[in-house]
């Protein structure tokens, strides 16, 4: 019954979440309700069908085969989610030019968790090893499911962030504005948001001081303070962007970001990124009205 109810939370979070987006329209909620609906169809039929066929086979080579069909079901509905979801307008970059170096920024944080996984499978294999009797196997199925966790997970964010860093480096290509700072503007202007700045300050330093000085806007987001933001997208998306007078003179973006979480709900949190307005910047500042007026038909813009 608890699971039931935590259920229904988190379908009825996902679905207020969902309400919010400015992609979101009767038809394309029908769209991606009809699309789920009939791959989760075809891959029930998939299963079914592999069941049948592993039936004659040994145990060891229908156990092989049936996880195998699980994980390309899983990576399949996974795919087809995020396609369904993404509208026309909210879609990446995906051209670029010939002498392009696509940049590592989302994939390098992947490596991390390959990292760890390793490291856990790795030492659960070596407990099972060492530990005596039954309580052996407790450590293995933990490092079981980490290799199957490991063998559906990875591979998508792999994939997902290659993405974003096929659209980070068609932003920094072809980017509506690139406003560039020189290190003494970027320590002043580390120390106002740090001045502005409620919760640890002085984490927000380290970070800002790391990132590079500058900034990209363009067609599908903005990239400052080390930070990639989408203007529209299933789980981020631009609600205003104006002007802070207050001086230095700023840009203000305000994003909402939808958090999944264990417990469902899907909590919607609000995001500020500022950006320092150089000298001279008033023909960018129009363009950006104009740029964003058009990409963000559905949030509030007031550059100009």
């Amino acid at each position: 019954m608890f699971t039931v109810v935590i259920a229904l939370f988190s379908a009825v979070g996902a679905w207020l979440a969902w309400r919010r987006n400015p992609m979101y329209s009767a038809k394309s909620s029908v769209r991606m309700l009809g699309a789920t609906a009939l791959s989760i169809a075809a891959l029930v039929f998939v299963i079914v069908g592999a069941v049948h066929f592993i039936s004659n086979l040994s145990p060891a080579v229908a156990m092989g085969t049936m996880l195998a069909v699980v994980v390309v079901c899983a990576w399949a509905m996974i795919f087809i989610i995020q396609a369904v979801s993404t509208t026309k307008d909210a879609k990446l970059a995906t051209a670029l030019p010939p002498s392009a170096t696509l940049v590592h920024f989302h994939r390098q944080k992947v490596y991390p968790w390959v990292k760890f996984l390793l490291i856990f499978i790795a030492a659960c294999g070596v407990l099972g090893l060492v530990i005596p009797g039954d309580a052996k196997f407790i450590v293995l199925s933990f490092g079981g499911m980490a290799v199957f966790v490991g063998v559906v997970l990875v591979p998508v964010m792999y994939v997902n962030a290659r993405k974003f860093d096929i659209s980070l480096t068609a932003l920094e290509y072809a980017p509506w504005v690139h406003w560039q700072y020189s290190l003494e503007q970027w320590r002043q202007w580390t120390d106002v948001q740090v001045s502005r700045s409620k919760v640890n300050p002085e984490s927000l330093r380290k970070k800002l001081l790391k990132a590079a000085p500058d900034v990209y806007c363009g067609h599908d987001g903005i990239f400052c303070d080390g930070v990639y933001l989408t203007w529209l997208s299933i789980d981020t998306y631009l609600v205003t962007a104006t002007i802070d007078e207050r001086p230095p003179r700023s840009l203000v973006f305000g994003f909402e970001k939808v958090v999944s979480t264990p417990y469902g709900g899907n909590p919607v949190t609000p995001i500020q990124q500022s950006v320092l307005i150089p000298t001279g910047a008033e023909s960018d500042i129009a363009r950006l009205q104009r740029e964003l007026g058009a990409r963000c038909p559905k949030a509030r813009i007031a550059l100009c």
